[in-house]
């Protein structure tokens, strides 16, 4: 096995991954896997040394198989084995069974749609599903995500690809919401003819955590003050929204090249009091912490 192809072997088994996991990833035999991870000395990842009860106490709580393999650090496939192996019976997860948001949801929602994430619907689909994707350096806002989203059926997975022309593996967290009737106002409110929009009928729900969530995924620092990728958006729209900004929280913000908001030095301060009982430890930098 190749230097960069054993890191990338050594990454996924250290994210707790069994070798057919890791097999499927990197286009690769699983005995292979197994072969490298015996010469190097490490044990396979089993699922045996996981809380049974633990396990049982979550499925009871009707957690899904992602949410508990997020929890207990583990694959998603080894807790459907040992809820089967359990037989525990619980409330039917039903991709299509409509679910509406709560509260703290939709804030968090509105932030990071506004950010990274995309809603979009599959062909032959009616309904809308929500997807993000980040770096692996930033895997722990996906696993968050599916944490405040247990309720409907997400999950993360790690997408590998590989580019040949670079002779270089791309890895990037993946979290998704499968296609739900309760997204649906919420896709009408920021979509129109497929194109992302400000949607000013939601920004009630928008408060300091839809900030922070906003700004974790497409936010930075910069110079004395902190900037968000808000690119997409057309000029007038964020004129409306700046002004929203201005009014809630009372942020001095303009409009920068390429359509991205500045918030300037004199309200950076403030900025980093609203956001920071939010930001999690993998985007701590973004914050100068």
């Amino acid at each position: 096995m190749k230097d960069n192809e054993l890191k990338i072997m050594i990454e996924y088994y250290n994210q707790g991954l069994n070798d057919r996991e890791i097999s499927e990833l990197m286009n690769v035999t699983q005995n292979k896997i197994c072969k490298t991870r015996t010469k190097y000395n490490l044990k396979p990842n089993s699922h045996n040394r996981l809380n049974y009860d633990d396990i049982k106490n979550l499925i009871l709580e009707n957690k899904t198989d992602s949410f508990i393999a997020n929890v207990l650090n583990c694959s998603k496939d080894g807790i459907y084995a040992i809820r089967k192996k359990l037989n525990i019976e619980r409330i039917s997860l039903n991709k299509n069974q409509k679910i509406e948001f709560n509260e703290n949801q939709l804030n968090v929602l509105i932030g990071t749609v506004l950010g990274d994430s995309h809603l979009g619907i599959g062909k032959d689909c009616i309904n809308p599903y929500m997807s993000c994707e980040h770096c692996m350096k930033q895997h722990e806002l996906n696993i968050e995500l599916s944490k405040i989203f247990y309720n409907f059926n997400c999950n993360v997975s790690i997408y590998n690809r590989f580019d040949k022309r670079s002779d270089t593996h791309y890895t990037s967290s993946n979290f998704r919401i499968p296609a739900n009737e309760g997204l649906i106002n919420i896709y009408n409110s920021f979509y129109l003819d497929k194109i992302k929009h400000i949607p000013f009928n939601l920004l009630n729900k928008f408060n300091e955590q839809s900030l922070a969530w906003m700004f974790m995924d497409d936010g930075s620092k910069l110079g004395s003050g902190f900037t968000i990728a808000t690119n997409c958006f057309k000029y007038e729209e964020l004129v409306l929204f700046n002004d929203f900004l201005h009014q809630k929280f009372d942020l001095n913000i303009s409009i920068h090249k390429y359509n991205s908001i500045y918030i300037d030095k004199k309200s950076s301060d403030t900025f980093i009091n609203i956001i920071n009982p939010f930001i999690l430890e993998c985007v701590k930098y973004k914050v100068g912490s």
